[in-house]
C-alpha cells in the first residue's frame, strides 16, 4: 500500500474536487511529499498544473503513506465515483496500491444488500514535470491578500453581468488593486481593503482571470478568511486559500484570450420569461432519479398534472412520481393542460453534476416558454 487515507464524511472530499473539476481538471497526480500530508496536483490535458489540494494527515480518520511516492490517476471518474454513489455522511477510503501494475482504489460504505460500493482504476503515468513540481523555482514579484467575503463578493457582481468565458483583469498596482470586467470596475486600496506586499517595479502587473474560473473558486473558499493572489512578470498567477477541513487549495489559472459575446447573450437576463409552475425537488433526489435513468434511455419525459399536485419524470416504462408536499413543493396553476417535457438524460447528467453544492433543484415550466432549471448555490451568494 502506497498511500491510504480515510475521511468521515465523503462530502468533505466531493466538495474539495468541485471546483477542480470545474476548473476543466482531468487528472491529478498524489505526491507524498512527506509522511504527515498527501498532495493532490490537478492538471488539463495537455498536462499543464493548474490547481494544488494538500491534506494534511490531522483531517484524516486514518492516513497511511510512503514519502516520495507519486501516482496519476483520472480525476474525473474519482469526483464521477463520489458524485453519484456516495452517501455524503458516510466515510470514503481511498489508497494507491501497486498491484497489477498500480491502482487507485476507493470504498463507501452502502445502504442496502451489498455492504460496499468501490472504485478500481488504473494508474496513469505523470511526467517529469508533475514528479519535481515542488521542486521548481516559481517566484512572485508581489501578493495581494483579500478578506474572503470581499473577493466573494467582487466576483459575484461581475458574475452577474457577464458569461462565463469573460476575462476579468486583475490589474496591481504599488498602492491599490482594480478588478475590471466590462462596466464594471472595483479599486482596493492598499491597507484598507487589502494587502499587498512585493514590489511591482515600474509598471503594473497584470493578471487575466475568466469568470467562471472564479466563480467555482468562490465556491471552494467559502470556509476560508482571507485569499492571497500572487502575481509577476513572467509566470501564471497563483491563488492561495487556507479551505479547512481540506487543507490548502492553490489556483493556477491559465491566462485565456477574450472571447466577443453577441447580443443575444449579453440580453439574456433582459429577456422576459414567464413560467407558470415551479416545482423544487432535493438535489440528491434529483441526481439520484437522473442516474437510475440514465441506465434505460435517452430522452426522459416531465409531466406535471394539470391540477399542479404531482411532477412524473421517466424514461420508458419507468417513472418517478413526486407528490405536493409529501416528495416535492409545486407553486403556480398550469391552466387545463398538463406540461409536457421531453428533455436529453445527457443534459441532465450534466447539471446534476452542477448542481453537488446546491440543496434544493427548482424546475421552471409552462407551455409557452423553454423550461428552466435553477440551483442556488449556498456556498456562493
Amino acid at each position: 500500500m502506497l498511500l491510504e487515507f480515510k475521511l468521515n464524511r465523503a462530502i468533505d472530499l466531493k466538495r474539495a474536487l468541485t471546483p477542480l473539476t470545474n476548473l476543466q481538471a482531468q487528472t491529478a497526480t498524489t505526491i507524498n511529499s512527506s509522511t504527515d500530508a498527501v498532495t493532490l496536483l490537478a492538471t488539463i490535458l495537455d498536462g499543464h498544473a493548474i490547481a494544488i489540494l494538500r491534506i494534511s494527515s490531522t483531517e484524516f480518520d486514518h492516513f497511511l503513506c510512503h514519502e516520495g511516492d507519486v501516482a496519476g490517476f483520472d480525476l474525473i471518474m474519482l469526483y464521477r465515483y463520489l458524485h453519484f454513489l456516495s452517501k455524503d455522511n458516510l466515510p470514503v477510503t481511498v489508497g494507491v496500491v501497486e498491484d497489477e501494475g498500480g491502482k487507485l482504489t476507493a470504498t463507501m460504505p452502502n445502504i442496502g444488500s451489498t455492504p460496499y460500493t468501490s472504485l478500481s482504476m488504473g494508474l496513469i503515468q505523470p511526467n517529469a514535470e508533475h514528479m519535481n513540481f515542488f521542486n521548481q523555482v516559481r517566484q512572485y514579484d508581489v501578493s495581494v491578500g483579500i478578506l474572503t467575503a470581499k473577493f466573494r463578493a467582487i466576483i459575484a457582481d461581475m458574475a452577474r453581468t457577464s458569461v462565463g468565458s469573460t476575462i476579468v483583469v486583475v490589474t496591481i498596482h504599488r498602492f491599490h488593486v482594480t478588478f475590471s470586467v466590462t462596466g464594471v470596475y472595483h479599486i482596493l486600496p492598499h491597507l484598507q481593503e487589502c494587502v499587498i506586499e512585493g514590489d511591482t517595479g515600474t509598471d503594473p502587473i497584470l493578471l487575466h482571470f475568466r469568470v467562471d474560473h472564479l466563480v467555482s473558486i468562490g465556491k471552494a473558499i467559502s470556509l476560508s478568511e482571507m485569499v492571497c493572489i500572487y502575481g509577476s512578470y513572467s509566470l501564471l498567477p497563483m491563488l492561495n486559500c487556507c479551505v479547512p477541513p481540506i487543507g490548502m487549495q492553490a489556483f493556477r489559472i491559465m491566462e485565456l484570450e477574450l472571447i466577443q459575446a453577441d447580443n443575444v447573450h449579453i440580453n439574456f437576463e433582459n429577456q422576459e420569461r414567464k413560467y407558470d409552475v415551479k416545482v423544487g425537488i432535493l438535489s440528491t433526489e434529483f441526481r439520484n432519479m437522473i442516474v437510475r435513468l440514465a441506465a434505460i434511455g435517452v430522452i426522459a419525459e416531465v409531466t406535471i398534472t394539470a391540477t399542479a399536485t404531482q411532477m412524473k419524470i421517466g424514461v420508458g416504462n419507468v417513472h418517478f412520481v413526486l407528490y405536493k408536499l409529501q416528495d416535492c413543493i409545486i407553486e403556480g396553476d398550469i391552466g387545463v393542460e398538463p406540461v409536457h417535457l421531453h428533455p436529453c438524460i445527457d443534459d441532465l447528467i450534466s447539471l446534476s453534476e452542477g448542481i453537488v453544492l446546491a440543496e434544493r433543484v427548482w424546475t421552471y415550466h409552462s407551455n409557452s416558454s423553454p423550461p428552466m432549471l435553477q440551483c442556488p448555490m449556498y456556498y456562493f451568494v
